[in-house]
C-alpha cells in the first residue's frame, strides 16, 4: 500500500501547524519556509531550538495539533496570539516527509534513521495499535495517528496555496487581520487549541520537548 492509499484509507484531509499570530502575513505571502532558510529574518520561531535536528523542514502534525507542544509553547508565550493552519494533506504526496511516531524532537524519533521515517511504512506506522506503550484509544477518528504528539517533517518551502484555512481562538484575534480575509478562509475555531480527546491516556507520558 502506498502513501495515497493510506490516505485514502485513513481518510487523512489535512495536516496542521501552529504559529504566532505576527508570522501571519509573511506566512500567506511566502508560505511556510524552514528555519534554515529564515535566519536573520524577521519570523518568530515556535522554540528556540530544532530538538529533531532537521532545519531544511517545516513541522506539522495530521488532522489535529500537537496539543502538548502547543500548549507548552502558549504557556512560555502568554502575552502573544496563536493561530492554527489548515493545510492540504496533498502534501504528503508532493514532498519528501518524514513520520514520527511521536513528538519529532523527542530521543525516540531521532534515535530512529530518517530513512526509516520516510515512506508508506513509515506512515502507517503512526496509527500502529500501540505507540511508547500505550494503546490506541477507542474511538479515535481512524485519521488521527495513535500518539497525539506525532508529527510530519515536511521537507521544503511549502507555498501558500496549500493553506486551506487559518483558524483563531477568538474573534478578537481574527478582526486584527480582516484585511486577509480575502487571500484565505479565516474562522474560529477553539478545538483546535484545547487537547485532544484521549488526552487522559497520554497524561503521564514524557513531556513535549
Amino acid at each position: 500500500m502506498n502513501i495515497e492509499e493510506l490516505m485514502q484509507r485513513r481518510g487523512i484531509m489535512h495536516l496542521v501547524h501552529f504559529t504566532r499570530a505576527e508570522n501571519l502575513r509573511s506566512i500567506l505571502s511566502g508560505g511556510l519556509i524552514p528555519r534554515m532558510w529564515l535566519n536573520g529574518d524577521s519570523a518568530i520561531f515556535n522554540d528556540e531550538f530544532r530538538y529533531d535536528r532537521c532545519e531544511d523542514a517545516v513541522c506539522a502534525s495530521i488532522e489535529f495539533p500537537n496539543y502538548k507542544m502547543f500548549y507548552q509553547l502558549r504557556e512560555a508565550n502568554s502575552s502573544g496570539a496563536w493561530v492554527v493552519l489548515l493545510l492540504s494533506a496533498q502534501i504528503l504526496l508532493d514532498f519528501d516527509c518524514a513520520f514520527c511516531q511521536t513528538n519529532a524532537g523527542s530521543e525516540a524519533s531521532y534515535a530512529v534513521p530518517l530513512a526509516q521515517r520516510q515512506g508508506a511504512g513509515a506512515l502507517a506506522a503512526l496509527y500502529a495499535p500501540m505507540v511508547g506503550g500505550v494503546p490506541r484509544a477507542g474511538g479515535l477518528p481512524l485519521s488521527y495517528p495513535t500518539d497525539p504528539q506525532a508529527e510530519v517533517l515536511v521537507f521544503g518551502i511549502i507555498p501558500p496555496e496549500y493553506i486551506e484555512a487559518v483558524y483563531f481562538n477568538s474573534y478578537t484575534t481574527m478582526r486584527k487581520f480582516s484585511d486577509l480575509s480575502h487571500t484565505v478562509n479565516m474562522r474560529v475555531n477553539t478545538g483546535f487549541f484545547y487537547p485532544r480527546a484521549d488526552y487522559r491516556r497520554w497524561q503521564n507520558t514524557a513531556a513535549a520537548r
